[in-house]
């Protein structure tokens, strides 16, 4: 099953004892596939904290490019020219508020990409 967490899902991930262990487990078994785009890294790597940061760092994930671009967000060669191919189109998502760019990302993406 391939899923895909938002970036806010990591700090539950972390503040949980042991659950960034049961998900490498659950990949490293084949049970799930954690994918993540560039989007998710951009927004961990800018944690004030050097220990989140490391601790984030862990959680498994498959970098994918994302389903969709945005000038001046998406980076050269991560990244699909488009507003998404599922269901869920980017417009639906971000409804003209840049606050919702990397979000709407994230869900084209996890819509075209992910099961979950």
């Amino acid at each position: 099953m391939k899923i895909m967490l938002d970036s806010n899902v990591y700090d539950q991930i972390i503040a949980r004892d042991g659950f960034s262990n049961r998900l490498n487990e659950a990949v490293q078994r084949g049970h799930i596939e954690i994918l993540k785009t560039h989007i998710q890294d951009d927004e961990l790597t800018r944690i004030p904290d050097p220990e989140k940061v490391r601790a984030v760092s862990e959680v498994p994930g498959q970098e994918i490019n994302t389903s969709g671009s945005v000038w001046g967000v998406s980076k050269w060669g991560k990244s699909c020219w488009g507003d998404g191919p599922a269901d869920i189109k980017f417009d639906d998502i971000q409804r003209g508020n840049s606050k919702h760019t990397n979000d709407a990302l994230i869900a084209i993406t996890a819509a075209a990409q992910a099961d979950v």
